[in-house]
C-alpha cells in the first residue's frame, strides 16, 4: 500500500468548517498541559479515521474526555521514553559522547515505535495498556516497516522545519502552535494509509 502524502497534508481541510476547528486546536495547543486537550482532539480525529467512521474532523466537545485522552497519550509517551531519558541523564552526568550517542539511537528507535503504539492505543479504545504491549508493538512496526518509514521520514522533516520557524521568538512561537497542531492531524491521516 503507498502512503499519500499529499492526500494526508489536504485531508484535513476538506469541510467547510475546518480552518475554526484547526484555529482552536492551536490556541489550545499553545498552553502547557492544556494542550493535552489537542492531543485528545487529534487522537478522537484518528478514531474516526481508523474506525472508518469519520473522515472528517470531529466537533470541539467533550474537553474533559479530550483532555483525558491526551493525559493518556503523554502517559503513554513518557514510558517510551523512559530509556532516553535515563541514557541521557547519564550521558550528560558523566559527560561522555558515547551516553549522547546512545540516547540519540535510543530516542531514534523509540520515535518509531511510539506511532505504532498510538495505533494501538486509538484502536484499543484509548487503552494504554494496548500501547504498552512492546512486543505486539515491534511485530506491527516490522511488518509495515517500508510505509512506517515513508511516514516517519515525513514527519521528522516536518517537525525540523516548523521548529527551525518556530524557534523565532514570539511569531514563531504562535506559529509553532497552529504548524505542530495540524502535523498532528496530517500524521493521523499518513498513520490510517
Amino acid at each position: 500500500m503507498a502512503v499519500d502524502v499529499v492526500g494526508a497534508f489536504q485531508a484535513p481541510a476538506t469541510e467547510q468548517s475546518w480552518m475554526n476547528k484547526v484555529v482552536i486546536g492551536g490556541l489550545v495547543n499553545i498552553v502547557p498541559v492544556v494542550n493535552f486537550i489537542a492531543m485528545g482532539y487529534s487522537l478522537k480525529y484518528f478514531e474516526g479515521l481508523l474506525s472508518g467512521t469519520n473522515e472528517h474532523l470531529p466537533e470541539w466537545q467533550g474537553w474533559g474526555d479530550l483532555f483525558m485522552i491526551g493525559l493518556k497519550a503523554f502517559i503513554v509517551t513518557l514510558i517510551y521514553m523512559v530509556g532516553v531519558i535515563i541514557i541521557g541523564a547519564l550521558g550528560t552526568i558523566l559527560g561522555g559522547i558515547l551516553g549522547g550517542i546512545l540516547a540519540f539511537l535510543i530516542f531514534l528507535g523509540t520515535m518509531f515505535l511510539l506511532p505504532v503504539a498510538m495505533v494501538r492505543f486509538v484502536s484499543a479504545g484509548f487503552d494504554i495498556a494496548a500501547a504498552l504491549a512492546f512486543k505486539d508493538v515491534y511485530e506491527m512496526a516490522r511488518s509495515k516497516l517500508d510505509e512506517y518509514l515513508i511516514v516517519y521520514a515525513v514527519i521528522v522533516g516536518c517537525s525540523l522545519l516548523i521548529s527551525a520557524v518556530a524557534s523565532i521568538p514570539v511569531v514563531g512561537w504562535i506559529f509553532g502552535s497552529f504548524a505542530f497542531f495540524y502535523l498532528m492531524l496530517v500524521f493521523c491521516n499518513l498513520l490510517t494509509d
